[in-house]
Parts: structure tokens; sequence; C-alpha cells
């Protein structure tokens, strides 16, 4: 979600530029509590777990008024105070981001999102083991880049199972499908 804010005016936007500031009203009303003057914040909208980890069905639930606490993990800073911040570094954008935020930003429902530059692998294994999805990893010198490319990767846990796609519905939105259908070899059949 990237987040327009400048004051109290705030507007959060998917990665598809819709405008959800409306379904996102917890974290709308703490962004205008934060004094930023004209930010463009990029990050992650999610509901936590009790273990700590995001969990996309409770975020669903959240989206239909029955979940969980809105979370914001902020990751990235595009602009502030009407200076493009994009081509700049990016440890140079988030000591910037980490400042903004101030102690706000470790209280929550905002979060700053700290860069670590130093043990990657056992920070991915620690994860892993603890049965999260996975890490990004992005090179501290790269400007802003919307999207995947070779400064910025998800790298995921590597759980994988291999399934036979049995079948699958069609999508009424521009998709070639809107869900498939599965199945596990399992003693000589397909479950």
């Amino acid at each position: 979600a990237i987040a327009a804010v400048s004051g109290e005016s705030v507007r959060i936007y998917t990665r598809n530029g819709l405008d959800w500031t409306k379904r996102y009203p917890s974290i709308a009303a703490n962004l205008a509590t934060l004094d930023l003057d004209g930010a463009l914040l990029d990050g992650e909208i999610v509901v936590v777990d009790a273990e700590g980890r995001t969990d996309f069905g409770a975020l669903q639930s959240s989206l239909e008024g029955k979940g969980g606490a809105l979370s914001y993990f902020v990751f990235d800073l595009l602009a502030d105070g009407g200076t493009d911040w994009r081509k700049r570094p990016l440890l140079e954008r988030k000591a910037r981001l980490k400042a903004l935020l101030g102690a706000a930003g470790r209280k929550g429902p905002v979060f700053y999102t700290d860069h670590v530059e130093q043990g990657g692998d056992a920070m991915l294994q620690t994860l892993c083991d603890k049965g999260f999805e996975g890490l990004i990893a992005k090179r501290p010198d790269a400007p802003y880049r919307s999207g995947r490319g070779l400064s910025w990767l998800k790298v995921k846990c590597g759980r994988a199972q291999e399934l036979v796609i049995v079948g699958w519905a069609d999508s009424d939105k521009r998709r070639p499908f809107a869900s498939s259908l599965l199945g596990l070899r399992e003693k000589g059949a397909l479950r």
C-alpha cells in the first residue's frame, strides 16, 4: 500500500492505484496523527496473528469487518515535504523514514520496518524455522523501484509441494481463471 499523507489528509492506495482509504480507516486515522508533510510511504497492510506472523485470511476477514486489528509495516519513503526521495539510496530513504515516524514507528499500528545489513542467511533461516513466509532483500544503495527486479527480491522459505491441476473456475475479472482445483498424489491416488 502507498500512503499519501499531508497533515490530517490521508489517502491509501493499492499497488494497482485504487483508493482504499475507506477500507483501512484505523490506519488512515493513525497516519493523520503523525504530523507528516507531503509524505509518500510504501509498505504493507496486514493482520498479525498471535505468533507474530501475517495472516492473509485474517486480513480478508478484517476487510469484511470481522477480523483482527490492522497494522501498516512501512519499509520505504518515496517523498517528503515536496521532495522526491526515489532516486536516493535505500539506506538514506530508510534513515529519513525512521526519523519521520519516530517513536510512533515502534508502537504501531504504523510500524517502521528496519533494514538488516548483515546476516541475511541466518535471518531467513530463523524466519523459515518459525513459519514465516520469507523476507524481502533490497540493495542498500539502490534507488526506489516499484515491483520486483534485480535490486528488490522476495526470498521465500523453501516449503514446496508438487500438486496436479485438475480443474479451474473461469474469472469474471480480467484474469485467466478465478481459482484452481489441485490434487495431491497420496497412496497411488489423487486427494
